[in-house]
């Protein structure tokens, strides 16, 4: 069963079932995970909030692989430029090079364009907000001031380059296999990516989690008939299967780019089903045409 879905969607729906099914819930294995909520919300430009959480994390913590959440292919590749000029890389041997070869060839313009490959501008803007308290079953809450708690002073703030792979749909399948293979020697993983990581996809030794609490969709507005991408809130299903993937393989912690008063406010409790978001004969035109 899907960890995002509503369960009482099928147990209370009376034309499937007369009487409410019983429900059987198996929890996969879950290492602990502490969320560190933001005390400010940067409503737009979370980009630059991101680098700096990696950049603090990287300098700061101790080992351990870093997934960041993102929206779309454009903000990845600008991440992981800046990433990769702030902490480069150390030279290959020829060996190291033809390890990392494609051999997977996969055009892009073979594919069909995606929600997280439309671009979006954003701009500068900030909002205080009150913090909130909450309780999770699947992982203890902490504030952002606990950051100092983990830091280990033995490392240096340039101690090992950083590993930056992205992770988005139209990326090549020999680019996303990437994510699986050794890290280089004396180095940190750090993946980001769009919701494709989400669920479904334990990538090895992430153990910090970065997430901007944003997803880039197709919206469809009812009154003039029109689609377009824009980027909103995440579900708090989503947030927790995000948080999830620090703790595949360890224990590890969520950084939430975001206050627990904007999670409480505005973060629905799931996402709103495919079916409903669009009309139905725009869905089956191709088939019946």
């Amino acid at each position: 069963m899907s960890a995002t879905m509503r369960v009482t969607d099928f147990t209370a729906n009376r034309i499937l079932f007369n009487q409410p099914p019983p429900v059987i819930n198996v929890d996969a294995r879950q290492f602990p995970v502490t969320i560190h909520f933001s005390k400010r919300t940067a409503m737009k430009n979370y980009i630059e909030e991101v680098l700096k959480k990696i950049s603090k994390i990287h300098q700061k913590l101790p080992p351990g692989g870093i997934l960041v959440f993102l929206t779309g292919q454009e903000e990845i590749r600008d991440v992981c430029t800046k990433l990769r000029a702030q902490f480069p890389p150390r030279t290959m041997e020829r060996s190291d090079e033809r390890i990392l070869e494609p051999r997977v060839k996969c055009l892009v313009k073979q594919m069909d364009m995606e929600a997280e490959d439309v671009e979006i501008e954003q701009d500068n803007e900030y909002v205080e907000e009150e913090e909130f308290s909450e309780n999770d079953s699947n992982a203890s809450v902490s504030d952002e001031s606990e950051f100092e708690d983990l830091v280990d002073e033995s490392l240096s703030l340039e101690a090992e380059p950083l590993h930056v792979l992205p992770l988005f749909s139209l990326l090549p399948v020999a680019d996303q296999l990437k994510v699986f293979q050794p890290v280089p020697e004396g180095s940190r993983l750090c993946v980001v990516a769009t919701n494709i990581a989400e669920t479904s996809l334990t990538i090895p030794g992430i153990k910090y989690v970065v997430d901007c609490g944003r997803v880039k969709e197709r919206v469809y507005e009812k009154a003039t008939g029109v689609e377009s991408f824009q980027i909103g809130w995440i579900s708090k299903a989503s947030a927790a299967q995000r948080a999830g993937r620090a703790g595949r393989t360890g224990p590890g912690h969520c950084y939430r780019l975001y206050s627990s008063a904007v999670f409480e406010r505005d973060f629905a409790q799931f996402s709103e089903p495919e079916i409903l978001k669009y009309p139905i004969e725009g869905k089956f035109r191709g088939i019946l045409t």
